[in-house]
């Protein structure tokens, strides 16, 4: 598949961000792209992750967060303040959880969610 510039460029914004959102990428992008749009961001990530160059996750208040990592794994996001960190699920892990379950777990579908260490320490004061 062909890669536009503005595609090869949210990808590269991506890697170094790890994870953003639509608007976070536009705001790094618009510097090297000035004519590009926010919609026009959106439908590229929306390619982007149907092709599986990208993964995308929601946050606890609805947002769509990308990730630059699209294989399999977890991701903690705090309830507070939407960070995201990535989880390397253990094969371990996914088995117990699918034998208490009964049913089959797709890694990148487990989220756990809690309050980042900031977010702990700002509550705790």
């Amino acid at each position: 598949m062909r890669q536009t510039i503005q595609a090869t460029t949210i990808v590269e914004e991506l890697a170094k961000l790890g994870h953003a959102t639509n608007a976070q990428l536009w705001e790094h992008i618009k510097v090297r792209l000035p004519g590009v749009t926010l919609p026009s961001i959106h439908r590229t990530t929306a390619r982007l992750a149907r092709d599986g160059i990208i993964g995308d996750s929601l946050t606890n208040h609805g947002k769509v967060i990308l990730d630059c990592r699209p294989m399999a794994h977890g991701h903690f996001i705090c309830a507070t303040c939407d960070k995201v960190k990535d989880l390397d699920l253990h094969q371990d892990l996914i088995n117990h959880i699918q034998s208490q379950i009964g049913d089959s777990v797709t890694p990148t579908s487990i989220v756990i969610r809690g309050s980042c260490s900031r977010c702990s320490h700002q509550i705790s004061r």
